[in-house]
């Protein structure tokens, strides 16, 4: 019965079980759900101009680093303190995200004028974001899983003739603004399956020291 008893335990605590995703455009948002309202690394992309292998593994420094990759459909590259497309109409693809519970914000902009952006976030569809054309005008993209599940990859797309760039990439963990965890309807069912089964233990053993 301990064997049964050791099973369910780990029945309750394995795993995060996945919310919805949000994708907010405010970074005050982003950050309030946060552990402490701010974020834990970031990727500045200082450095000099280079292209990037296919894909690069990268570090985001800070209280807690994160590794990650990077790769494109065409070419990636460092350029001016960026991460950029080196050719117009590539995508670029964040992915093997490391620590657990992550979310994530970045900038982005596409050159002269802007436009329509496809991100596409733990291989879920596609949505459509209208983001700024320069540095100055960047757009902020923060993404969390409303569940605190991992944001594991994410992916940005344009088709619109012009060169996608990424700015301070940064790294944080879901808290729901420090509140409570909720446990999902299963956890309630597999606590009420032990709380059974430790009666029934306990039971069985009263019932043996009593015909003894």
């Amino acid at each position: 019965m301990k064997q049964i008893a050791i099973a369910i335990l780990l029945l309750i605590s394995t795993g995060t079980a996945e919310g919805t995703i949000v994708v907010t455009t405010d970074s005050s948002t982003w950050l309030g759900v946060l552990t402490g309202d701010t974020y834990g690394a970031i990727d500045d992309f200082t450095g000099a101009n280079a292209q990037l292998n296919n894909p690069t593994t990268r570090t985001a420094t800070g209280t807690t680093p994160r590794t990650y990759d990077v790769s494109s459909s065409g070419t990636a590259a460092i350029f001016q303190n960026t991460l950029s497309t080196a050719s117009t109409d590539q995508s670029l693809t964040l992915s093997s995200i490391s620590y657990t519970g992550s979310s994530v914000g970045f900038n982005v902009w596409l050159n002269s004028g802007g436009g329509d952006l496809q991100l596409s976030v733990n291989g879920g569809s596609a949505t459509t974001y209208t983001v700024g054309g320069s540095s100055v005008g960047s757009t902020f993209l923060g993404i969390y899983d409303d569940a605190g599940a991992d944001i594991t990859s994410v992916v940005l797309t344009t088709s619109s003739g012009k060169y996608l760039t990424v700015d301070d990439l940064k790294f944080g963990t879901f808290d729901s603004g420090g509140g409570s965890t909720v446990p999902e309807p299963s956890a309630f069912a597999l606590l009420g399956f032990g709380a059974i089964a430790g009666a029934f233990v306990v039971r069985r053993r009263r019932r043996v020291t009593e015909t003894k």
